[in-house]
C-alpha cells in the first residue's frame, strides 16, 4: 500500500471508531448526570499507525492493542475486512509509567552530570576566547 492510502486510510478508521466516543465524551462533560459511571470503552486501548511494508515504499495499516476483549476484537475483524492483507496487528499490553525509581533517578542522574560537563566546557571555552582576543593593552 502506499503511504498516502495508508494515512487516508487510518484518518478513514479513526473518524469512525473514535468519533462516537469523542462525542460521547463531550456529551457527558456538557450535560454531567448524576447516576452510575459509564464504563470505559476497550477502543480507548487501541492504537493506530502506519508502518513499513515488505518492500520500499510499501506500508501497512499497524494497530497495537493494550487489552484483549470481544469488542476489540470485533475491531480488529471489520478493519481486516476493509484492509485484507495489509495490516499488523500487535498486542502490546498495558502501558505503565516505570515502577523502578531508581532506574529513573540513575538516569536523571547521569543527565545533570552531562549537562554540567558540557556548561563547564562551554564556559571554559568562552573564556579562553575572550583570552585570546584581548591584547595585553586592553584592546580588543
Amino acid at each position: 500500500m502506499r503511504l498516502d492510502s495508508a494515512r487516508s486510510l487510518k484518518l478513514e478508521i479513526a473518524h469512525d471508531v473514535f468519533a462516537p466516543i469523542v462525542d460521547g465524551l463531550l456529551g457527558n462533560a456538557l450535560a454531567p448526570r448524576i447516576g452510575p459511571l459509564n464504563l470505559i470503552s476497550p477502543l480507548l486501548r487501541i492504537a493506530l499507525g502506519v508502518g513499513r511494508g515488505n518492500g520500499p515504499g510499501d506500508f501497512h495499516l499497524a494497530v497495537r492493542l493494550q487489552s484483549r476483549s470481544r469488542e476489540t476484537q470485533r475491531f480488529v475483524d471489520r478493519v481486516r475486512e476493509r484492509v485484507k492483507d495489509e495490516l499488523h496487528v500487535d498486542f502490546i499490553g498495558r502501558v505503565t509509567a516505570f515502577a523502578d525509581e531508581s532506574a529513573t533517578s540513575k538516569r536523571t542522574a547521569a543527565l545533570k552530570e552531562t549537562n554540567r560537563l558540557f556548561t563547564a566546557a562551554f564556559l571554559r571555552n568562552q573564556i579562553f576566547s575572550q583570552r585570546i582576543n584581548c591584547s595585553p593593552s586592553g584592546e580588543v
